[in-house]
């Protein structure tokens, strides 16, 4: 169990999360001048230390390269009609955004520029930018599931 320290420096107070890692060693992390920052980063290492990937680097490949792997696990549960739309929406869609993107680089406000682009300048209907988000949220759960990611950033955005 950690806690959330404080310190007095010169830029003003700084809140850092303190608690111990795997090898027994207590570690102070700094989370900024927000009480809340140190609450939220001491969360997440913890989670972390108990699911044993704590220090563990993610591999970071392009978001292209990751939805070739996912599309390859998928066309083999899939109905030929629903690859082919997913596929469709994905080269239309999805990819000339995110494929030059490195998956550590997507975050919920990147995802929601996105909808709101595709929204706005490509003439599309909301039902067709909620099958892509959805292809795109579908995705990413699996970058999740096979921590390639840290977490999924399909998290509270506003489609049309």
């Amino acid at each position: 169990m950690g806690s959330v320290q404080s310190k007095n420096l010169k830029g003003g107070k700084q809140y850092y999360a303190v608690y111990i890692i795997p090898n027994g060693k207590q570690r102070w992390e700094r989370a900024g001048h927000a009480r809340k920052s140190g609450e939220v980063l001491l969360r997440r290492r913890e989670l972390e230390i108990a699911e044993g990937t704590y220090g563990q680097e993610v591999q970071d490949v392009l978001f292209s390269q990751f939805y070739e792997d996912w599309l390859c696990a998928k066309t083999s549960a899939l109905k030929e009609t629903t690859i082919k739309s997913m596929e469709s929406s994905f080269e239309r869609h999805i990819l000339p955004y995110f494929s030059d993107k490195r998956l550590s680089e997507i975050t919920p406000l990147l995802i929601q520029d996105w909808v709101n682009q595709v929204n706005n300048g490509n003439n599309i209907s909301p039902a067709t930018v909620g099958k892509c988000y959805r292809y795109l949220r579908s995705c990413l759960r699996q970058a999740y599931a096979w921590d390639s990611i840290r977490d999924n950033p399909c998290k509270s955005l506003v489609l049309p």
